[in-house]
Formats: C-alpha cells, structure tokens, sequence
C-alpha cells in the first residue's frame, strides 16, 4: 500500500522540538485530550467525536498534551482492514513546531503496525495547512476512485466516517487516487455528465420541459464554477468534483420532491497559501456564485431547479454544509468583526 514515511522523516520532524514526545494515549491522559479537541474545533462537530483508546496518539510537551490524532480501524465486506483519520488538533502554542506533522507520522505508523489496507481522512475544500501536511503522501479520491476500490463496502466507509452529509469534504487516500495539484478535463466532463443525467431523470420523472431544465442545470452547476474560476484566478484555481453531491443529485432526481443540482467546489489550488491572506477574494468568489444562482431564480421561473441550491449554498455556513459559499462570507464577517 504505497511506501511508507521513513523514520528518517520522522527523526526531522521531531529534531526541531527535542522536548516533544508522541506514542499512544494514556488513561490518565484521556480527559485532558478531550477538553483540548473540543477547544479546537466548532461544537457544531462535537456530535460526530470520538477518541478511541487504541487508536489514538498524543504529543506531549514538558509533561502537557499539545495535541492529538484519533483514529477509526474497521474491516469491509471484502476483507479490507481500513484506518480512518478523524482528527487532528493542536494547542495554538505548539503549532508551527512540527507538532501536527509528528502526529500524522506517528499515527500513520500506528496504522500500518495495525495492519490496514487503506488509511483515509476527511478535509474540507479550504483547509490549507491540512492540505499540505497530507498532500504528499495522500490522494484524493473521486466516486468512481471510491466505488472501484471500495465496492459494497463504501457504504460502510461513509458511514463511519460520518461522510453521507458533510458537502464539500473531501475523501483522501493513501496510495493511489488524485492530485490535489492537478486539474483535468474529466473534471468538468464528469460534473457536466452528472448534471444532464440527473436532470433528464428529473424531468422525465415531473414531466417538466427538458431543454429549459437542461439549459438551467447547466448554468447552475458549470456556471457557478465558471465564475468562482474567474474570481479566484484561472490558473491559481482548481475544481474538484464533490462526491457526495454526485450522488445525491442522482437520489434527489428519482426520489425527492426537490431537485439539488450536481455541485463541485473551486478552490485556491494546492496547500502554500494561509487563509488570512484568501479569506476576503474566498468571500468573493461566494458572493459571486449566490449571485448567479439568484439572478437564475428570479429570472428562470423555476424555482424546483434553482432555489434548493440557492438556499444551501447562501444561508447553511454550519457543519454539515459548510463547504458551500455561504462558510466563505461568515468567515470573511467574522474577521472584520475582530478588528
């Protein structure tokens, strides 16, 4: 499964904080960790913790937890032993010591020592720092990617990873998949697909016209892409399909009475830049998505096509929707907020 990091990687991360140990968690270490996770992240995630014992690692620093890594190991119809990364946090005064890369070595050792097949994680699409510490040993991994190595068992997959919901999340693979780096054509050709499928399930099924449902699908889920390619910069953006909208448009177009068009996020491409310095032409390439999508609700007449889409993406910036445009403005309020 891949190579595996080397100890020598390892060595260098640690060589510049000598004072840092990382190893399995301790009981008398559990409570402290828990208070440390619940600090670091929205209590909007507290729901879907969790902290295992035996797959957990710590760092510690002069005696006190800096930060923890909690893992999930599960076997799939097929046999498959999976190991998936939930979480990774650090006290605000350990960051930028390598602490979070010695945490990911350690854990990614624990599960191989464990014996996994696959080690999976979850990132939301504007997660920089968490981009480059796992973009170089880890892919992400697209629905069909999903389907072909997974089969049956992706369902079970999702499920423990909490992933049937949180739009915008991305799954990421150790071994083969998809560079954050790169962008293809299949890109927009899948999200183009996906877009007719649905939406000729979707007329057929109510009856509606299927040119002028096709016109406003297409506008919806290539269009609004378009603009936040030309927002953020052609060639300083990616797109990257979510697989979760993949699928539910399908569900959406067969069985709900609301149709939710096949969504893809555009982000700033690779893991070198920090948000502070993104936040802002983040928040305008939001603005300019709900934009298009709300000139095409007022003009369409259409509202089966259009508003579901518009109200997701303009008025839900909370887990588990919060990789839609609506996240990019709060945060960007957020901040000017504080000054």
């Amino acid at each position: 499964m891949g190579h595996k990091f080397s100890d020598i990687a390892l060595n260098h991360v640690r060589s510049h904080n000598m004072d840092m140990d990382t190893s399995l968690i301790k009981d008398d270490e559990i409570e402290e960790t828990a208070d440390l996770m619940a600090s670091c992240f929205s209590p909007s995630y507290h729901s879907i913790f969790f902290l295992k014992k035996e797959h957990t690692v710590v760092s510690r620093e002069y005696g006190r937890i800096t930060g923890g890594c909690n893992a999930d190991v599960f076997t799939i119809p097929g046999g498959k032993k999976i190991g998936y990364i939930g979480w990774l946090y650090t006290q605000k005064e350990a960051r930028g010591k390598g602490t979070a890369s010695a945490l990911k070595e350690e854990m990614v050792s624990h599960l191989e020592k464990e014996g996994c097949d696959e080690i999976l994680l979850l990132i939301e699409g504007d997660n920089p720092s968490s981009f480059k510490l796992f973009c170089t040993d880890m892919r992400i991994m697209g629905l069909f990617s999903q389907i072909r190595t997974f089969g049956i068992g992706m369902v079970k997959v999702w499920k423990r990873m909490s992933h049937f919901f949180d739009f915008g999340y991305f799954l990421w693979h150790r071994g083969k998949g998809r560079s954050i780096k790169k962008e293809s054509i299949a890109d927009w050709l899948y999200l183009a697909f996906f877009s007719i499928a649905s939406t000729l399930i979707f007329a057929f099924r109510t009856k509606a016209p299927i040119l002028e449902s096709l016109c406003i699908t297409l506008i919806l889920s290539l269009g609004r892409c378009l603009v936040m390619k030309l927002v953020l910069g052609w060639r300083y953006s990616i797109l990257i399909n979510w697989d979760t909208s993949l699928l539910y448009s399908l569900i959406s177009a067969l069985a709900l009475p609301f149709f939710l068009p096949p969504i893809a996020g555009v982000y700033v491409k690779g893991g070198n830049w920090k948000m502070g310095e993104k936040r802002l032409i983040l928040a305008a390439a939001g603005g300019a998505a709900i934009a298009v999508e709300a000139v095409l609700a007022t003009i369409s007449g259409r509202p089966d096509l259009t508003l579901p889409l518009l109200l997701m993406d303009a008025l839900l910036p909370f887990y588990p929707f919060s990789g839609f445009n609506a996240s990019r403005i709060k945060r960007q309020i957020e901040a000017m907020g504080k000054k």
